[in-house]
């Protein structure tokens, strides 16, 4: 992914963050956490915070605690179900791509 500055010039590759699930599917999430924070007081600090806990759980397995706030669980535990058959999702897809890599190696080496 190339990142542009004004004039539309490229500044090169930028790093893109890996994350155990697709990039579409944590789209989603992000969109639906902004609908849902849209109806509290300050949605876009309860927004970058949600989009944090999933990023924490997502890296490290770490789960919102009380000190985050009621509304934090709440949203988190709504989409858990969901980031849990992503990340399985993913690993199972990630490990086939993996298997298909090491047999085109083994193909190329024979021939």
């Amino acid at each position: 992914m190339n990142k542009k500055f004004a004039g539309g010039k490229s500044r090169g590759k930028v790093k893109k963050l890996r994350r155990p699930v697709s990039e579409e599917f944590y789209a989603g999430i992000e969109r639906r956490i902004g609908v849902t924070v849209s109806y509290l007081d300050d949605p876009s600090e309860q927004a970058a915070k949600s989009l944090r806990h999933v990023d924490d759980y997502l890296a490290a397995g770490r789960e919102p605690t009380l000190a985050d706030g009621l509304d934090s669980i709440l949203i988190f535990k709504m989409i858990q179900p969901e980031l849990d058959k992503a990340k399985e999702r993913s690993a199972r897809a990630r490990a086939a791509a993996e298997r298909r890599r090491h047999v085109r190696e083994l193909q190329r080496a024979e021939a």
